[in-house]
């Protein structure tokens, strides 16, 4: 993240565009009044109230501006985060796997409300157990402690998890409220209060202070507030014994910051969170503003170490444990590195019996096995144009397994594409397909050796680049085995899955292009012969064996712009399950993508069809939506943006219509902050259809409240002329997808690879 600061607690924040390494070098130390701490070269700049010094340049006494607020991840949940808290506060793993959580004294009532957490996360209940020889409950549990060593990689009790330092704002905030509650208390003083959490580990304590910027709060650290000695303490059965103790140190967070603390995570014990609240509300003037500024305590020399760059091309800054520092000079990140592909066509899995429709999973793992197999040999065996690219690509093996057939195998099964239920299938199909090339990845590393850069990436410490790992809520197969098996042997591949267009090789196995919806269900096809109907294979097979199938019913479909939307001949259970691509509002297409992403350590190929009167609102609100889920890119394509229509069939459908599928797609906007765009009501083929449509867009408002919007006015023509016929075939039927132009009749395709 960038952050831009005049003199103000105001942040601009950015994403990096790539982080790199610089090699070994002579690396400082900066230590501040307040207890932060960093190391860079010295030659690195830093932020200063003198401006940007370099860290050689920098004075005892010079004035750092540190972190305002922070940006959160996507992982965990509230109640993930406060196990862990609890954990770090008052918990242990034994060597034999076990987590044991420990409530002492006032914090007994406490046990009930981690272990409905507990509940929650493994699904199951656990058992509140009494101490028999002290005033304590206790929580045990080896599933737990398998969950956290095996599939988290969480080991050391006295840090913070690196997994917490990837979550979301609500799995932080648990974990601070545990942990301040096990192990925090608030002095109250004369005319002053402070929440204090005491700690042997100070490096326990500078990474609190990191999360607690996250939350704009600005702490302090008091280092050797007790220095180790024996001590007389409570034996936890009514009398008193001598321990040793180590030394320890002290946290703490007043003014403004101890404010915000009580309001944005506060403490699990409401006796202490009232007592914090009815002090602050008594006061009499409000809390000291924090300037987020801190002083240069220290600097030492701390040896060589490897150094890493971040690029951030906007305010060339960036935040480096809380303090603002200058990004150097980039360079590029593997430049000759490749990528084979290969994809599998869902649809062909499709079993029919007598027990209905569903797919052979048992196949499709194999065949998963199989296929990772065959991209990986194809590495070895490719002829490669230059010796860089074969270089490149060897040490890092990366594979892209994909897939196509998806929405033909959504008709098969009678699932709308937009559906909660389709939703659920894509979730369920993407991480099917990465958990098994996942193990297939990892058998090879057994037989033939992980990739060469495998100790150099983060496998060997347990983590993987799929999203869904850390979510074990999402789970429904054991993630677990999968990183045991590549901490066992490592894995082949840097990379196993990518879902590609397969535009070209869709259209040679009959089959629906990567994961997007059909384009057209019926269109026209131009030969020399005369013209006949191209239809999508499990349409016409429902057709048929409804008695449905004629030519009628093919031109009018085709005269329908290749949808059955609006059409009474087309029965509507049929209607509700086959969706074209423009039937589809352009909201559910993010919604797809994001669903298959989960589980996708590369990325996702999707077009997002818009038709021709969407607002460049709209357009923002899509690239909106899809940065706040997280997606890694997106492809927008609006009816009529090209100079000529590129042409699907020759009617073009004129009405304005979304298939009005329930889900919770609107929710999810709505929850991230992201408002839905206003339906075009006035277009809409009927008032039944319009009402219908404002109920599911407005959803809780009523249908006569929301007005139409006036017409827009019509889009701007294009500067440059694209296709309006196929060079190669002569034929008008083209079709935009995935950044392509692509003949429908031959085949043709403006790309080099598809």
């Amino acid at each position: 993240m960038a952050v831009k600061l005049l003199r103000t607690p105001s942040a601009t924040l950015r994403r990096p565009l790539k982080i790199v390494k610089s090699g070994v070098k002579d690396v400082y130390e900066i230590v501040t009044s307040h207890g932060y701490r960093l190391k860079a070269t010295p030659d690195h700049k830093v932020l200063t109230e003198r401006g940007w010094i370099r860290v050689s340049d920098l004075r005892k006494g010079d004035r750092l501006f540190i972190q305002p607020s922070g940006c959160f991840g996507k992982y965990g949940s509230t109640e993930l985060g406060r196990i862990l808290g609890w954990l770090v506060g008052d918990g242990q793993i034994d060597d034999d796997g076990r987590v044991t959580l420990w409530f002492y004294g006032k914090d007994k009532e406490l046990a009930t409300i981690i272990a409905e957490d507990v509940k929650k996360i493994l699904g199951r209940s656990v058992r509140i157990n009494e101490a028999k020889d002290r005033d304590a409950r206790y929580i045990v549990s080896r599933s737990l402690g398998r969950l956290l060593r095996e599939t988290l990689g969480i080991h050391e009790r006295l840090s913070v998890p690196e997994i917490v330092f990837k979550g979301s704002r609500e799995m932080q905030k648990g974990f601070l409220q545990a942990l301040f509650t096990a192990d925090g208390t608030i002095l109250f003083s004369k005319g002053g209060c402070s929440i204090r959490l005491t700690s042997i580990s100070k490096k326990l304590l500078e990474e609190v202070q990191l999360l607690l910027l996250n939350f704009g709060i600005v702490s302090k650290i008091y280092e050797n507030r007790r220095r180790a000695q024996v001590r007389l303490l409570p034996d936890g059965r009514g009398g008193l014994k001598k321990y040793w103790c180590e030394a320890y140190h002290e946290l703490s967070i007043d003014k403004e910051n101890r404010d915000k603390f009580a309001e944005q995570i506060g403490f699990l014990d409401e006796t202490r969170q009232r007592k914090l609240e009815k002090w602050i509300k008594s006061k009499k003037r409000k809390s000291n503003r924090e300037c987020f500024v801190t002083t240069v305590k220290n600097i030492r020399y701390a040896g060589k170490e490897e150094v890493y760059d971040v690029v951030e091309p906007v305010t060339r800054s960036f935040i480096a444990n809380g303090i603002c520092v200058h990004n150097c000079g980039e360079q590029p990140l593997y430049p000759f590195e490749s990528c084979n592909l290969g994809s599998i066509n869902v649809y062909a899995f499709v079993k029919r019996d007598f027990n209905g429709v569903e797919i052979d999973w048992d196949e499709l793992a194999r065949v998963v096995k199989l296929a990772v197999r065959f991209l990986d040999n194809v590495i070895d065996v490719n002829k490669y144009p230059l010796k860089q690219i074969e270089y490149r690509t060897k040490r890092s093996r990366r594979i892209g397994l994909g897939v196509m057939g998806v929405a033909d195998a959504l008709f098969a099964l009678g699932i709308p594409y937009n559906s909660e239920e389709g939703f659920s299938f894509m979730s369920r199909l993407a991480e099917f397909i990465a958990y098994h090339a996942y193990l297939a990845s990892a058998e090879l590393a057994r037989e033939r050796g992980p990739f060469p850069l495998y100790w150099e990436s983060a496998y060997p410490r347990g983590e993987m680049p799929v999203e869904g790992f850390y979510h074990p809520e999402w789970w429904t197969l054991d993630w677990s085995k999968v990183i045991e098996e590549i901490k066992r042997h490592g894995i082949r591949n840097s990379h196993v899955m990518t879902v590609a267009p397969t535009g070209s090789i869709s259209m040679l196995v009959d089959a629906s292009s990567g994961l997007e919806p059909q384009f057209a269900l019926v269109y026209e096809k131009r030969v020399t012969v005369g013209t006949f109907y191209y239809i999508d294979a499990e349409f016409e097979r429902q057709l048929k064996e409804r008695g449905l199938y004629n030519d009628t019913i093919l031109k009018k479909i085709a005269d329908n712009g290749g949808s059955v939307q609006g059409l009474e001949e087309i029965p509507e259970d049929l209607r509700e399950v086959f969706l074209t691509a423009y039937d589809i509002p352009w909201w559910d297409h993010i919604r797809a993508q994001y669903e298959f992403q989960k589980w996708i350590d590369a990325s996702v190929s999707k077009t997002i069809n818009m038709p021709a009167w969407v607002s460049v609102d709209d357009v923002l609100k899509a690239y909106l939506f899809a940065y706040k889920l997280g997606l890694k890119g997106l492809t927008i394509y609006r009816d009529t943006s090209k100079a000529a229509q590129v042409l699907v069939t020759p009617s073009q459908r004129s009405s304005r219509y979304v298939a009005l599928t329930p889900n919770k797609t609107i929710e999810l906007m709505r929850s991230l902050g992201v408002e839905p765009p206003r339906p075009e009501a006035e277009e809409v083929n009927d008032a039944e259809r319009k009402k219908r449509m404002l109920q599911l867009v407005y959803a809780g408002e009523e249908p006569s409240s929301v007005e139409p919007r006036a017409e827009r006015e019509p889009a701007s023509k294009p500067l440059i002329k694209s296709y309006e016929k196929c060079p190669e075939c002569g034929s008008p039927n083209l079709h935009y997808q995935e950044g392509c132009v692509k003949c429908l009749d031959c085949g043709w395709t403006s790309c080099i690879i598809t």
